[in-house]
């Protein structure tokens, strides 16, 4: 809409003719009308294109396996078809009417003068771009930061140079695995080998505890998983009060177990020490807690730290081997391990994963959440950028007598750019007095989501602002420029 109403006064005569001609308004609302839907199927048919060749990146970056069959789905063309023809109608409404109402007793005689008529709605279109602008831009930052803020973010744990090997509970998998791990716990290059139910980034499984032995005690839900002695040392997870599991104590296996923070805090014990000692039943299985660990991020980091507590691997078939390997070289580890995999289960097919790569896929969809959005707020500034681009065509034509009085008075052409500038100003404070609290509502609904999120400062949003504003000033600068350099010869001798 812009852009055509910015153009209006070089078919100013077009118009003139054509009514002189005999033409009715209506055929000049057809006409203009056509063009703009005309431009769109074009567009249409070029975004079609654009789309079917970046279909292979689509689905890899989506993960999913997307489309363009219009044989087999025939709404689908109509459905482009029917947008393609509602978007030319609505972008070519404003300017058929606007241009098919020019007098052309004016615009022949060479006396057209474009008004400001309708120049609030250009206005309020540059506003609602710029607001769509700020307010993507905002939440890119917002993203950004939550983001770097999940990954910067203290797990409680160690997960680099870490392999975990899935043991796929099979009959003779605790036997196998518990060779395995003997084996490489003598290798160069490795440097610890544990087994367990389960490894950091899993879901794990949910069972029920009760304080103290008492068959009328509460039940409280709880996380759980079952480890070796290896397992705190491997993960370099911090113990707040008492010991790790050991082996060679009989009893351990049957009626240790250790907890974490979160744990002792619902079963009401606030002091670590005080709580060592104390009885607890778990399944069919009475003991007493033997230590206490910090609160770490057991499972996803996305999601809260939850009670937990951790049983030795006793009866229970092991889930996983996890293997922590010297940092120099991880190709040579993982050779050792395959080998030794390979000796013990020469029928079996190895399988594993470096568990810092799994943690990098959780942030995956933040990523790519971040990425869309990303990609949005710089269609979104372009799109504004061209309505601005318009409107400033526009006011320069409006002013270019104006212009031209101001220069023969002696105005500077930085002083006439500062007043052809003032105007976009406006409009983009206009747009951040919106953008900026809409912007910060739906940042702080989407950062609600997360258990652990970054603060939201001030600054973000007013760095959307000010973003939204250079772009703006950089779009209108060529216009402002060329506008002040007119000779005034020329503007002001008719």
């Amino acid at each position: 809409m812009n852009l055509s109403t910015a153009r209006s006064a070089l078919r100013a005569r077009e118009i003139g003719v054509r009514k002189v001609s005999g033409a009715l308004r209506s055929h000049l609302v057809g006409q203009f009308m056509s063009e703009a839907i005309l431009t769109v199927l074009i567009s249409l048919v070029i975004s079609l294109l654009v789309v079917w060749i970046g279909l292979g990146y689509i689905n890899s970056f989506t993960g999913k396996s997307l489309q363009l069959n219009f044989l087999a789905e025939p709404w689908m063309p109509l459905s482009l078809l029917g947008i393609g023809l509602v978007v030319g109608l609505l972008s070519g409404s404003y300017p058929a009417f606007f241009l098919s109402g020019f007098k052309p007793s004016e615009t022949l005689k060479g006396n057209f003068k474009s008004s400001a008529k309708g120049g609030a709605l250009r206005k309020l279109l540059v506003v609602v771009q710029f607001t769509i602008s700020i307010v993507l831009i905002c939440g890119t930052v917002v993203i950004f930061k939550q983001l770097d803020y999940m990954k910067s973010k203290d797990l409680g744990f160690d997960e680099s140079q870490v392999i975990t090997i899935p043991t796929r509970y099979t009959n003779t998998a605790r036997q196998d695995f518990e060779t395995l791990r003997d084996i490489l716990a003598n290798e160069s290059g490795i440097l610890e080998v544990s087994l367990s139910s389960r490894v950091p980034g899993q879901q794990m499984s949910n069972n029920v505890v009760r304080k103290g032995w008492d068959d009328d005690a509460d039940w409280s839900d709880m996380r759980y998983i079952s480890t070796d002695e290896k397992f705190l040392e491997l993960y370099d997870i911090e113990l707040l009060a008492g010991r790790n599991f050991k082996e060679d104590m009989g009893t351990d296996p049957q009626e240790a177990f250790i907890m974490n923070e979160s744990g002792l805090n619902r079963l009401g014990w606030t002091n670590p020490e005080e709580a060592l000692g104390e009885n607890l039943r778990w399944q069919n299985r009475r003991g007493k807690l033997v230590g206490v660990l910090s609160d770490f991020h057991f499972m996803s980091p996305n999601q809260e730290i939850e009670p937990f507590l951790m049983v030795m691997n006793g009866e229970f078939t092991p889930g996983y081997l996890s293997v922590k390997f010297q940092s120099n070289d991880a190709s040579v580890a993982l050779n050792t391990i395959e080998n030794a995999f390979i000796q013990v289960m020469p029928n079996k097919v190895f399988e594993y994963e470096f568990l810092d790569e799994q943690f990098a896929m959780q942030y995956e969809a933040d990523q790519q959440f971040m990425t869309v959005v990303t990609f949005f707020s710089i269609l979104a500034i372009l799109v504004a950028c061209l309505g601005l681009l318009g409107l400033a065509s526009f006011i320069a034509q409006l002013k270019f007598k104006e212009i031209g009085i101001r220069k023969v008075l002696g105005a500077s052409s930085g002083q006439l750019i500062v007043l052809l500038n003032r105007e976009f100003t406006v409009l983009i404070v206009i747009a951040m007095v919106i953008a900026i609290p809409l912007a910060w509502y739906l940042s702080d609904s989407w950062i609600q989501s997360f258990p652990y999120r970054t603060a939201l400062n001030w600054w973000v949003f007013l760095i959307g602002g000010l973003m939204a504003m250079l772009v703006a000033w950089l779009t209108v600068a060529y216009q402002s420029y060329k506008a002040s350099n007119i000779n005034p010869v020329n503007a002001i001798r008719d």
